[in-house]
Order: C-alpha cells, then sequence, then structure tokens
C-alpha cells in the first residue's frame, strides 16, 4: 500500500515553488500543451470541430491513464525494493522486474517494449509536425524534404539522452545524467515558459481579432 499512500496522500513538507514548477511542467507535457502538438494539431481541424469538448475528452483520458499507471508502477517499486525517485527512467527499471516475477514474462516484456517503441515514435512524429509545419510555410511540396531533415537532426541531438543509459551514465549535469537533465530542463521549465508565451500570444490574437 505504500505505492498508493504515495500517489494519495500528500506529504505537504514538498509543497514548494519547484514543486508546483514540476507539476506544471508535467500536466502541460501530458497533454503536449507546452510543445504547441496540440496547437499544430488544432489547425487541421475543420472550423465545426468543438474544441471545448475535445480539450474535456483529452484532459480527461490523460488523467485516468496517468492513475492507472501509477497505480501500476509504484506499488510494484515500494514491493520489489525500489525507491521512487529515479523519475523518468522508473519505467526501465521497474517493469523488467515486475515482469521477472511473471510466468512469461520475457515475452510480455518484449511486447510491452515493442508497443513503448511505437509510442514513442507516434509521439516523436507529432513533435515532427511542428517543425515540419513552421519550416514549409505555404509551401506544402517540401513537406518531405524537412521531415527528413528535421528527423535527422532530432535524432542526432538526442543520441547523447539515450547513451546516459548505458556508456555516458557516468556523465552528470548538475547531479542529474543527461536523460534526466534535458527532460527536467524540457519537461519543466521549457513547458511551463513555452505554455505562458502560448497563452499569452493567443490571448493577443483573439483580441485583436475580436475587439479591434
Amino acid at each position: 500500500m505504500e505505492g498508493v499512500k504515495l500517489m494519495f496522500v500528500p506529504d505537504w513538507s514538498y509543497l514548494n515553488a519547484e514543486t508546483f514548477l514540476m507539476a506544471l511542467g508535467q500536466a502541460f507535457f501530458s497533454l503536449s500543451v507546452g510543445i504547441a502538438v496540440m496547437i499544430t494539431y488544432a489547425s487541421y481541424l475543420s472550423k465545426t470541430e468543438k474544441i471545448g469538448n475535445s480539450a474535456i475528452k483529452v484532459a480527461s483520458m490523460n488523467i485516468i491513464i496517468s492513475l492507472l499507471a501509477g497505480l501500476v508502477i509504484f506499488p510494484a517499486v515500494f514491493a520489489l525494493g525500489y525507491t521512487p525517485d529515479q523519475e523518468p527512467s522508473l519505467v526501465f527499471i521497474i517493469l523488467p522486474a515486475v515482469f521477472e516475477q511473471l510466468p512469461l514474462g520475457g515475452l510480455f516484456l518484449t511486447i510491452f517494449f515493442t508497443l513503448l517503441l511505437f509510442a514513442t515514435v507516434t509521439s516523436s512524429i507529432s513533435m515532427l509536425v511542428i517543425v515540419v509545419a513552421i519550416a514549409i510555410g505555404d509551401k506544402p511540396e517540401k513537406r518531405k524534404k524537412i521531415a527528413w531533415i528535421g528527423g535527422i537532426i532530432i535524432f542526432i541531438v538526442g543520441i547523447p539522452s539515450a547513451l546516459s543509459f548505458g556508456i555516458l551514465s557516468d556523465v552528470k549535469i548538475l547531479d542529474r545524467s543527461i536523460f534526466d537533465f534535458v527532460d527536467f530542463m524540457t519537461n519543466n521549465i521549457g513547458n511551463a515558459y513555452r505554455s505562458s508565451s502560448d497563452f499569452y500570444f493567443c490571448r493577443l490574437l483573439l483580441y485583436k481579432k475580436y475587439f479591434t
């Protein structure tokens, strides 16, 4: 029950500005708001689409899935004697240990990480769409070329983060691995800043369109 208590019983001693920043960054990241994915996708919607209804559905499903994932991972963390302070790398440590305890665990672990790979690729494509949409402007014939160039650059930039679980595991930036540092900067700091900027500029554009 320690994992369930960790999720649902608040420890008010951790309530500070950094906690708010991390929670804000996580919310924006999981909803793909801070990285402008939703804004980019929304530009392809028809004008008859009800944005409010879509926003409620996306946010509700995100909360439900997040709770279910937490109820799977965190009780296993304590049951297997690990600590829940390993942040994003937790899934690569705890879940293999969980599947190891199950019959045919190796098979299910392979299936899980295969599905995780597809989820990662599709998420990467959604983020690549932002780069492509900005770069092509009003020249859709450049989409394929820009997609390849953007994808290759992103792949190269992501190599150090991937290697931080292996040969670069000893490299630390502000006491964090490369992966954890990049995650913290983009998820907690970058998302909060970008989301605030998006809100400001969207509000400014709407004001100019409807009130001037």
